[in-house]
């Protein structure tokens, strides 16, 4: 299926799976260096309204991100030719995932931790400052660097709430009117505890 990407992006090798689809790393031939990336490959991605939706979104943000140090970088995005529903996501490529390392017999030390946890919470704040909340904050959406650095990844169930411009607001605001956040989220260990708990009892955010 990557094989569409060519002359582009080539050396293919799968990385990762999940529910949204596959992630192979691969070598942009544009780049001077032969930079090894992330694709993603999403797909159906407009298959209805929910999933072009949660996708376009996803793309927004990691947009409005970019250039962060602590949150994954977008790249690119292309459509398959031929009216098929892939779409791939180009990101920066990371050797791990948090889930992986904690799994892993690799020895943390407490400033490994401190380290990490660090850059989580500065790309957290990042988002914070501009309005977005993460809501599937988890080991597995943290990729790792063999040198520690961290990025935040996988925004699918991220929400925007507050808008950096009148118009932005407002459109925030009347997507979330239609599409109120979701208390469902799949990995029920990293449920934050308003959606744990149905914000809705208490007609507003526990916390």
């Amino acid at each position: 299926v990557f094989e569409c990407l060519k002359p582009r992006y080539d050396a293919f090798k799968k990385v990762g799976n999940g529910s949204y689809g596959v992630v192979c790393s691969a070598v942009d031939a544009q780049d001077a260096g032969a930079r090894r990336v992330a694709i993603k490959r999403v797909s159906p991605w407009a298959d209805d309204c929910w999933d072009a939706r949660h996708t376009l979104r996803e793309l927004r943000l990691m947009h409005l991100l970019r250039g962060h140090p602590n949150v994954i970088s977008l790249h690119d995005a292309a459509l398959r030719p031929g009216g098929s529903d892939d779409l791939f996501i180009v990101m920066e490529l990371m050797d791990s995932d948090l889930h992986r390392v904690v799994s892993s017999k690799q020895v943390l030390t407490t400033e490994h931790v401190s380290c990490m946890l660090c850059q989580i919470l500065l790309g957290v704040q990042a988002m914070h400052s501009v309005g977005i909340l993460h809501r599937d904050l988890k080991p597995g959406n943290v990729l790792v660097s063999r040198d520690c650095r961290v990025r935040i990844t996988d925004f699918g169930l991220s929400r925007c709430v507050v808008g950096l411009t009148a118009d932005a607001a407002r459109a925030d605001a009347a997507d979330n009117a239609k599409n109120p956040l979701t208390e469902y989220v799949v990995t029920r260990w990293y449920r934050c505890p308003e959606v744990l708990l149905a914000p809705h009892l208490l007609r507003k955010p526990l916390f």
